[in-house]
């Protein structure tokens, strides 16, 4: 069983290296979305974007396959694909289930998730469809599970915190640059003052 555990989990961490390496363009950012998840479970999915390109998914939903209530956490990084609010995502988290039976036959589930997927938004609408597999480190009724899902959220804030920033960054550094060349010209403006004032001295002398 531990070998079979094993292979899993190499799959899994495979899946997620190489959709890792396909990322290479902008995403779509905004700041908070939130609303429905619904596909082999239903419930309530949050969605934060702490930086540019990088999402933080908190997921609660009771699974249509199990008497269980699941609740997720999940970092993912995104990568536009046609258009800027198109997105391809993959990302890795942790899930915890708490069964709902009164008499479980199994201990509640802890596993580790991989969460591969792709989002379109528009307006303040934002659309994803994504594959969920997962790996019970602890109990579940299977070492493998698998799940999809379908998310409709409302983007409460559009991206403009971080936009923000970036332009206030680029202001800063060339104010830098600016200042960084006024002390230089004020080192050459001394520094050509002494040497006249030393030639001076000496046809003086």
């Amino acid at each position: 069983m531990f070998d079979n555990r094993f292979g899993i989990m190499k799959r899994l961490i495979l899946i997620l290296s190489l959709a890792i390496c396909y990322i290479s363009m902008d995403a779509q950012s905004y700041d908070f979305a939130g609303g429905i998840r619904f596909g082999t479970g239903i419930g309530f999915t949050f969605k934060y974007q702490p930086f540019k390109k990088t999402t933080l998914e908190a997921i609660v939903a009771s699974s249509l396959q199990k008497d269980e209530i699941q609740i997720t956490a999940l970092v993912a990084r995104h990568n536009a694909l046609i258009t800027k609010g198109f997105n391809f995502f993959v990302g890795a988290g942790a899930s915890k289930g708490f069964t709902t039976n009164v008499n479980p036959t199994y201990e509640d589930p802890l596993a580790a998730v991989v969460i591969v997927g792709a989002e379109f938004s528009i307006a303040r609408l934002n659309i994803s469809y994504d594959l969920l597999p997962a790996y019970n480190f602890v109990g579940g009724e299977q070492d493998f599970t698998f799940e999809t899902g379908l998310s409709l959220r409302y983007i409460f804030d559009k991206k403009k915190l971080f936009e923000d920033r970036e332009k206030n960054q680029e202001k800063r550094k060339k104010d830098r640059a600016k200042k960084k060349k006024k002390r230089l010209k004020a080192k050459e403006k001394e520094k050509s003052a002494k040497e006249q004032s030393n030639d001076k001295k000496w046809w003086q002398f």
